[in-house]
């Protein structure tokens, strides 16, 4: 049996951030080689600091950021990794991989867990404005120019849910490639190359909820990595563009180039009457980009490819996060806490209840929704009034909390 019904009255809270950088002291890094070969060193920066929205009157899509008052964030980045494009000098001609300055990949475009000496380690900052930091080098060839972008990871992130999957390697989720799909190589130009978000089974958190309800959802489960990226340059000089004879230090800051959404629901089986409890619970999204252009930090303001058709999916949902068991739900509170490239989409928990007679075993779908715009515990941008409160605009580097209780679920049942 199949109800929907809305879920109104959610107290939200928004802790909004855009990280645009600091600029560090000009260095004279050491340089090694020869005449033709040059050696110099890259030092990438990673912070994670929130800035708050200042009042909005309206909401605003992704692109917008704003805001001058930093909050403390976290940041789980252990990894990152180099990728370094070249071209001759005194030409216009697009910038190629350069593979043997960058990170290794498998055929698939996956980044290669062995042996990747690019692949550079993230440790605590010696800076106070940072909270981490790495080291790597390049090898620059006489007659060539550089780029050098970077992109940072977790390869042991902790999830709580769903159940028995808690540590996980973010390099799983994504693909490095090129315009047409298919796996880098040194013919592959700077402003082709993507990364590809890797869709997973819905039923891996629940083949239950995947399987007896097949309309409105996609059967697939999309989990983002928390991804940072960087373009590198001259201290001192923001083109972009390292030549042969440079001497100061390359340096990049790694900027958070997706959304945080925490959702935290209290009193979990509150949502289902006495005589039965709430035995599976999913989070959900309507439109959820799936690739984004490496050329740029802006290219994260504008992500494409949404997962549905395009990929043999039918339906609109797709998973975010969920948990496909009955007793590892605490009855005082589930969290998710995940991450989605910008996007504007609605958003949706799907559940199942359980009781001692078969009858009372029934699956819902709730949609999060606000009631009006002049809530006063509304998160103001992000909540689109005149598409009823459903419609949530999650930029780059924001992080929003969404706080319900299950007897608000039950409350508005249909």
């Amino acid at each position: 049996m199949m109800k929907k019904r809305t879920l109104y009255g959610w107290l939200m809270l928004i802790v909004a951030g855009f990280l645009t950088g600091c600029s560090q002291e000009t260095q004279v890094t050491e340089i090694t080689g020869n005449a033709d070969t040059k050696v110099q060193q890259v030092r990438f920066y990673v912070s994670s600091g929130h800035i708050e929205d200042a009042p909005l009157t309206r909401d605003v899509p992704p692109v917008s950021g704003g805001g001058t008052t930093t909050f403390p964030g976290t940041c789980q980045v252990d990894r990152i990794a180099l990728l370094t494009f070249k071209r001759q000098v005194d030409t216009d001609n697009p910038f190629l991989f350069d593979q043997a300055n960058s990170v290794a990949f498998d055929e698939d475009g996956k980044i290669s867990t062995t042996n990747n000496s690019m692949e550079l380690l993230a440790y605590p900052s010696e800076t106070s404005s940072y909270q981490k930091q790495a080291k790597g080098k390049i090898t620059k060839q006489k007659g060539y120019e550089y780029k050098v972008i970077a992109l940072g990871y977790n390869i042991k992130r902790e999830d709580n849910y769903p159940t028995g999957n808690n540590s996980f390697d973010e390099r799983s989720c994504f693909q490095i490639v090129a315009g047409d799909g298919r796996g880098i190589d040194e013919s592959t130009s700077l402003s082709e190359v993507k990364l590809k978000l890797i869709p997973l089974s819905y039923s891996d958190i629940s083949s239950e909820l995947a399987g007896t309800i097949t309309d409105q959802i996609t059967g697939a489960w999309l989990r983002t990595p928390e991804l940072f990226f960087a373009n590198c340059s001259i201290a001192g000089d923001e083109d972009g563009i390292i030549q042969f004879a440079d001497t100061k230090e390359i340096t990049g800051v790694l900027k958070r180039g997706v959304a945080q959404v925490n959702l935290n629901i209290t009193d979990v089986h509150g949502a289902a009457s006495s005589v039965r409890h709430v035995c599976q619970f999913s989070f959900l999204a309507d439109v959820l980009n799936t690739e984004v252009r490496l050329e740029n930090y802006d290219c994260f303001l504008q992500p494409s490819a949404p997962l549905g058709a395009n990929e043999g999916y039918i339906g609109r949902f797709t998973a975010l996060n969920g948990e496909g068991t009955c007793e590892e739900i605490n009855p005082e509170i589930i969290s998710f806490t995940v991450y989605v490239l910008p996007t504007v989409t609605s958003l949706r928990i799907r559940y199942k209840t359980s009781g001692r007679w078969h009858s009372l075993n029934n699956y819902f779908d709730s949609d999060i929704a606000v009631t009006s715009k002049s809530d006063g515990n509304q998160a103001t941008g992000i909540i689109d009034p005149e598409g009823g409160g459903k419609t949530f605009y999650l930029r780059r580097n924001h992080r929003y909390t969404i706080n319900g209780t299950g007897k608000q679920i039950a409350k508005n049942d249909q």
